[in-house]
């Protein structure tokens, strides 16, 4: 069997990353809708809590997905390294859980019955069967290239960089079409005035984090007439980095008001969603420094 270079792996790693957070998206975006739709407050209100702890499952598995991104820039410096496969397989390896809890949750939202709880533990359990079951049973150890054997060309960074682009987009993308709509929904004229303020400041940092994620195409068309220059890798990176920022800042905005319509605006809404604007911003850029300093470091490496 022919072998794999590291750059096709890491390629690989990238698109199936994609992939979930493809999927991903779909699920977060009922999340954060059921929260504005009518019928949402005749829950009871341990479904209402169920929802609000499904959606920050899938935030966390939204930022551990997103995570390969800064970490191939900031700690590879770009390059297919063993240090950002094993970063990235980690990854993979890691979210299918929150997933298919979110998976069982939902249902027993729509559903509320008896049967519900059936189908929910089904699809959770065939969810982690063909995620993990499968997976363990066919694992098989193959040899991995030395980091000295890839180093990357600039043609292939500017490629594998419009790659994490497309993976960072959707998650943007699910997000800024509720922020958008929740504006024409009745139950957003109940909010109070500070989670109104809230939810705006999330649609500007998540407008924001769009327009920084289509520059690197209008940049790369417009000022280099689609030549692989360095100046489209610097802006490029600057860009796609930088949208991290206020997409941790949008993510933050909307758990608080999935947690504060669940807990009657409780405090603890407000530290919670503090604290994931603060751990998810170390996570995405102060652990790929860490690793750059220290290339054995191991969270999340497989």
């Amino acid at each position: 069997m022919p072998r794999v270079s590291a750059k096709e792996r890491l390629e690989a790693a990238l698109n199936e990353t994609r992939m979930m957070v493809l999927g991903g998206q779909i699920i977060l975006s009922f999340q954060f809708n059921a929260i504005f739709q009518p019928k949402f407050s005749a829950l009871p209100t341990h479904l209402k809590f169920m929802n609000a702890a499904s959606i920050g499952l899938l935030m966390t598995a939204l930022c551990l997905l997103l995570a390969p991104v800064p970490y191939h820039r900031l700690a590879a410096g770009g390059d297919a390294t063993d240090q950002i496969q094993r970063f990235t397989t980690g990854v993979i390896a890691v979210t299918p859980i929150p997933f298919a809890i979110a998976i069982g949750m939902d249902m027993l939202i729509v559903s509320n019955t008896t049967l519900g709880i059936g189908l929910a533990g089904f699809l959770t359990a065939t969810a982690l069967g063909l995620w993990y079951g499968v997976e363990l049973m066919n694992r098989k150890s193959a040899a991995r290239p030395t980091e000295s054997e890839t180093k990357t060309s600039l043609h292939e960074k500017i490629k594998t960089l419009n790659t994490e682009a497309r993976i960072v987009l959707p998650g943007v993308q699910a997000l800024l079409g509720f922020q958008f709509s929740a504006f024409l929904m009745e139950s957003f004229d109940r909010l109070p005035a500070f989670a109104k303020y809230v939810h705006m400041t999330g649609l500007i940092s998540l407008a924001l984090a769009a327009i920084f994620l289509m520059a690197p195409a209008a940049y790369h068309r417009i000022a280099a007439d689609g030549e692989d220059r360095p100046d489209v890798d610097r802006f490029a990176v600057v860009m796609v980095l930088g949208s991290l920022i206020p997409l941790a800042v949008g993510l933050s905005a909307d758990l608080y008001l999935a947690l504060g319509i669940v807990s009657d605006w409780a405090p603890w809404a407000a530290y919670t969603s503090i604290a994931s604007v603060i751990g998810t911003t170390l996570y995405w850029f102060g652990y790929p420094l860490l690793a750059k300093q220290r290339p054995h470091t191991s969270i999340l490496q497989h």
